[in-house]
């Protein structure tokens, strides 16, 4: 959990960085910085910023690619605007507006550090198109896994109907375990299911 919440806290500390500067990018000066920070920051580096500032890890290899050979254009270059901008880069608020809408219900996989959410990706789409944002579910799907989040395999998870106050539920678990965590305590998941008995254990209920 706290490894979660520190690598949170590092994209957004990123992205809050590059929007500082990036006025003045061009696209090769956006490819470098993008580059020298995923340096910076060692292992991991590169899906930090690319999850932080919408570009994608190819590019941000190429880029140091250029920098450890001292080998990258000089002179004029394309401005940033040439070409066609990725979504999250035409706005790059829009993987923090996903990230708040996604937290109340992001559960983790005990076992291992993979993190999926309840909400269906056609409903994030549809939940972010009400907030002004015209992202397809192809795209959202995208994101979240720029954001670190996979494909649960082997099992078909349907969003059907659900009680009312299913969304409360969740939204209390994720208040009271940000509430912890803040104050250094610890945590815990448990990942429970339903057991069903089966031949000759199987009574319906008597």
């Amino acid at each position: 959990m706290a490894r979660i919440r520190d690598k949170e806290n590092l994209v957004k500390a990123t992205s809050e960085k590059y929007l500082r500067v990036s006025g003045s990018f061009d696209e090769l000066s956006r490819r470098l910085w993008a580059a020298n920070e995923s340096i910076s920051m060692g292992y991991g580096g590169v899906e930090v910023v690319s999850s932080a500032i919408g570009i994608s890890k190819p590019t941000i290899e190429k880029g140091i690619k250029e920098i450890q050979e001292n080998n990258y254009p000089r002179g004029r270059t394309r401005r940033e605007g040439g070409g066609r901008k990725e979504l999250s880069h035409k706005d790059p608020g829009i993987i923090q507006k996903l990230r708040e809408l996604i937290e109340p219900s992001v559960s983790g996989d005990p076992q291992s550090s993979l993190l999926w959410v309840s909400r269906s990706i056609r409903r994030l789409s549809e939940e972010m198109s009400n907030m002004g944002y015209a992202v397809s579910h192809t795209k959202v799907r995208s994101l979240l896994l720029d954001l670190g989040f996979r494909l649960k395999g082997n099992r078909k998870n349907v969003e059907g109907k659900s009680h009312p106050d299913r969304n409360e539920q969740f939204q209390h678990i994720s208040d009271t375990a940000t509430a912890f965590m803040e104050r250094n305590d610890p945590v815990i998941s448990v990942d429970a299911k339903k057991k069903e008995l089966i031949g000759n254990f199987k009574n319906n209920g008597k």
